[in-house]
């Protein structure tokens, strides 16, 4: 699996067999566990190529897939490697320039989460992600999935009131009043 970036076409193979997988939903495993092994044990964060040239066609296909990619997203932002956490963060960059929707955790693995294993996934994103909206998406994704949970409530709250509103203060206030204002919006959401 540590193919050197410089086999190109040895790439070019398996971007096109991890996109034939990634269309059946029992193979989306072998995918997300091939490409963790390939990020980890690969040259590619030492390469001028970026990710969607050497998987073109499985980003494509995983960005389809919102479902699928959140899993990842959430996945790699709880890894231990920091290759795999910058993987994160390009596979939400290249989600925006080619999809443009709102990015967001897997609500079933957030909700089996404990408060330091979220905490773990908070300084992630907060460290790897540098766009406002997708910030406050991710970290509100995690209240979406834990409202009665007290701890990730002042966790989130934190979150918005030091690290993201100083920095993105248009963008925060213009999230927040959105999610205020959508039609049902439960009262733990509100009351946050």
């Amino acid at each position: 699996i540590s193919y050197a970036i410089e086999y190109k076409g040895i790439i070019d193979n398996l971007d096109h067999v991890l996109y034939g997988l990634l269309g059946a939903e029992n193979n989306q495993n072998l995918v997300e566990c091939f490409l963790t092994a390939w990020l980890i044990n690969s040259d590619y964060q030492k390469s001028e190529h970026k990710l969607d040239s050497l998987f073109g066609s499985t980003l494509s296909k995983l960005s389809e897939n919102t479902v699928l990619f959140a899993t990842i997203v959430t996945k790699f932002f709880n890894h231990d490697n920091y290759k795999i956490n910058q993987t994160a963060s390009d596979l939400i960059r290249y989600s925006n320039l080619h999809k443009k929707r709102s990015i967001s955790l897997d609500q079933s693995i957030i909700k089996s989460l404990d408060i330091e294993d979220i905490l773990y996934i908070c300084r992630k994103i907060l460290g790897y992600i540098f766009d406002g909206n997708d910030l406050c998406s991710l970290i509100y994704s995690i209240l979406t999935a834990k409202p009665n949970d007290l701890n990730v409530k002042v966790l989130i709250k934190d979150i918005f009131l030091k690290q993201i509103g100083p920095n993105y203060p248009g963008t925060t206030l213009q999230f927040l009043k959105e999610k205020l204002s959508a039609t049902g919006l439960s009262e733990e959401l509100v009351s946050t």
